[in-house]
């Protein structure tokens, strides 16, 4: 008797051990790879929306300190290889994908020539590209004022800094602010900041 019980008790402690040290099933291995499946796809999802963001975020900052750099010139009494004084700014594209550095004379008064007499008025520099993926909104290039002009530049008058928001035709809107709205077009959904430019040339974001 005590050998069979012996025996039975070996029985179990093999039986045991067989069960610990057997493999994962199918369906076990199914619901690993899923969730590993998912985990990666989320990460991978996370990733891309952190990278445009970042994409965004740095057009507006170029955007930004491309704006300061130019009044920052105009304020110092910065001149062009001729010597001559101008004014300086960028004009914008509703739905384009780069912006345009302008520059414009002085007059005589030392106001910005905005293009009152022919063949005078800003004129287009270089460009910038924005970063990949990244557009102005075609709404939101806003700088409507009570004289209903939509401006898409902005001028700096030395030596003040003097703001122009500067429409395509020379006119200067009366508005108080000219703000771009930086859209990422290639986001499942939208994403957007606003950059904003005052009077008194306070530039936010």
């Amino acid at each position: 008797n005590s050998y069979n019980t012996r025996e039975r008790m070996n029985a179990n402690m093999l039986s045991t051990r067989s069960s610990q040290h057997r493999g994962f099933t199918l369906i076990e291995l199914l619901v690993v790879i899923t969730i590993m499946g998912l985990l990666i796809l989320t990460g991978l999802y996370t990733f891309g929306r952190s990278m445009q963001q970042v994409r965004l975020q740095m057009s507006v900052e170029q955007v930004a300190s491309a704006l300061r750099f130019a009044q920052g010139q105009v304020k110092s009494g910065q001149m062009t290889a001729t010597g001559e004084i101008i004014c300086r700014g960028y004009m914008f594209e509703a739905g384009g994908e780069e912006y345009w550095a302008v520059i414009a004379p002085v007059l005589s008064n030392g106001t910005c020539d905005l293009g009152s007499n022919p063949g005078s008025g800003p004129v287009t520099a270089f460009s910038v590209p924005y970063a990949t993926g990244v557009e102005v909104a075609t709404e939101g290039l806003v700088t409507d004022g009570t004289n209903g002009l939509v401006a898409n530049t902005i001028l700096f008058e030395p030596p003040m800094g003097r703001v122009y928001f500067v429409d395509g035709n020379g006119e200067v809107s009366d508005a108080t602010e000219f703000s771009l709205t930086f859209l990422y077009a290639l986001a499942d959904y939208p994403m957007e900041r606003v950059l904003t430019v005052n009077r008194s040339g306070q530039i936010t974001y």
